[in-house]
This record gives C-alpha cells, structure tokens and sequence, in this order.
C-alpha cells in the first residue's frame, strides 16, 4: 500500500466509522446546519526557515495531494503545513521541532544529491514521491538522519492536521470533512 492509498483509506475508515454519522444526519440536540466557522489565524513561519517549510510543504501536499478522488481537498487546501506550524509551538510538540526542520533540510539534501536540483518543491511529482518512498522505507541515507522516523512523524502531522478539528488549525473550514460526508455535529 502507498502513501496515498494509506491517506484514503485511514481517512474514509475514520470517517465512515466514527459513530456513524453522515454529513445530513441531523444530530439529535444540535440543529441540523452548523454556520461555518472562520479559519483559524494563519501561523507564521517561525519554526522553519523558508526553505525547510517550502520543503516540507511540498511533501505534505504529496502525502495527501488534492483531486485523489477527483474534487478532494488535499494538504494545502485543508491548512495542513500551518497546522503542523501551530503545533510545534505547542510545549507538549517542542521535541519534534528539529526533526522536523532536519527533515526539510533532508528533503532539499537528498533532491540535491539524487536529481540535482537545488529544491525538494522543484522536483516532479514522480521525483517527490520516489524520494517520500526511501524516506518512509528508510533506504535513503541523509548523513545520520533518520529518515524512515521523520517520515512517520510526518505522515502522522499530515494525517491529524487534515482529519482533526478545525479548531486544532488543520483541516480549514472543515474541508476535509466536507469531503468525506462526515458532520462536526456528530461528535
């Protein structure tokens, strides 16, 4: 199974199981149409150097891409990399601030040292996920980096960051849900 296909498949089982709701059953005490809530302010980039969040962007919208099924949100669309911002800065993430910029720079590195290209967010599409792929398998060496460990950390920011609630910073306006049938009125 690939990255993609793990994304779809945790996201719809997430969905379809999480009390059973359906995005037009009504909820039995809450009304039925819920007002759309603002986005949450936009983080600025003070974790990552703009490289290292250029970087890690471009993965982020590779592990969950939009349009996979044709009309989905992916990363971006959902607010995915402000998220993950937000969350390092929280004390309980402090830890994984610089496995995470040590990923961004280990992107850029290994796009360097395989394509010969400067940037990981200049690679194609296939370059990226063929990169993503020895990340997650860890058969890629970046000096001592751990490759395999901070794509797991990734994947999982990615993952939390599109299906969690809005009111974490991710999934903006509830996009992600919107996407799969699911209501915020069911939980």
């Amino acid at each position: 199974m690939d990255r993609r296909d793990f994304a779809k498949t945790a996201g719809f089982l997430l969905a379809s199981t999480w009390l059973g709701c359906k995005k037009d059953a009504p909820a039995s005490s809450a009304p039925s149409e819920k007002p759309a809530q603002p986005a949450p302010k936009p983080v600025h980039a003070t974790v990552f150097k703009e490289d290292e969040a250029k970087a890690l962007g471009a993965a982020l919208d590779r592990l969950l891409p939009a349009g996979i099924p044709d009309g989905t949100p992916g990363a971006k669309e959902a607010g995915v990399m402000p998220y993950v911002e937000g969350q390092l800065q929280q004390p309980h993430f402090k830890a994984f601030i610089e496995l995470m910029r040590s990923g961004g720079r280990a992107l850029n590195g290994a796009a360097r040292k395989e394509f010969k290209t400067r940037w990981f967010w200049e690679l194609d599409t296939a370059q990226q996920d063929a990169l993503l792929q020895r990340f997650q398998t860890g058969s890629i060496r970046v000096g001592r980096f751990n490759t395999a460990r901070f794509f797991e950390v990734l994947r999982t920011f990615s993952l939390e960051g599109f299906l969690g609630h809005s009111r974490h910073g991710g999934n903006l306006n509830e996009v992600a849900w919107q996407s799969i049938g699911f209501s915020a009125s069911c939980h």
